[in-house]
């Protein structure tokens, strides 16, 4: 992202209430070095390099996505008025929990899948994806196996070609088995 688009996103994230921003670049991920201790160990779990920042302004990095978290209560209306205000700068989408991740548009999850199927001679209908929120509807759309887990949101279950149990109930693992066995559903 430009350091323009970058700018214009932050004042844009910073007129909502938001409990944690992260903004996230190649070479680590960053967090405002006042956030509570509690919310940077919550951070520290899904990004391994993660660096407090004083601000994020002119960060040594190049960046490729924003990562928000919201009270849960209203993220649809967040999402629209995120769309509204900045939808053609970095695309908003859920992903769980009252978390918003702005993303390039165009680069998710789905463009990573593909150039890994490239890189390794890989077919759609030689690959499975799993999802349960909005940043994974590309992704499921895009493979043979398409795959939302019992506790995913509608649009993920509508979009999906397959539903499997919940991450409680290892539904990712039960579903890889069933597809290497050749099992229903997954008999090709």
């Amino acid at each position: 992202m430009s350091k323009e688009t970058i700018k214009k996103v932050i004042d844009v994230i910073e007129k909502y209430e938001y409990t944690n921003l992260i903004v996230c670049g190649k070479k680590s991920a960053y967090i405002h070095e006042d956030v509570r201790d509690d919310a940077y160990k919550h951070a520290r779990k899904y990004y391994h390099k993660l660096q407090k920042v004083p601000h994020f302004e002119n960060l040594n990095d190049k960046i490729f996505k924003f990562a928000t978290s919201f009270s849960t209560k209203d993220v649809s209306g967040l999402l629209r008025g995120l769309k509204k205000s900045i939808g053609s700068l970095v695309t908003p989408v859920s992903s769980g929990h009252g978390d918003i991740d702005l993303i390039i548009p165009g680069l998710h999850k789905a463009s990573g899948i593909k150039i890994l199927q490239k890189r390794w001679g890989i077919r759609n209908y030689e690959s499975a994806a799993f999802g349960d929120s909005g940043n994974d509807l590309e992704m499921i759309s895009t493979v043979q196996y398409g795959i939302a887990m019992e506790n995913a949101q509608k649009m993920i279950k509508v979009a999906s070609r397959y539903i499997t149990q919940s991450n409680n109930e290892e539904g990712v693992l039960n579903a890889i088995d069933a597809i290497l066995k050749n099992e229903e559903p997954f008999i090709s």
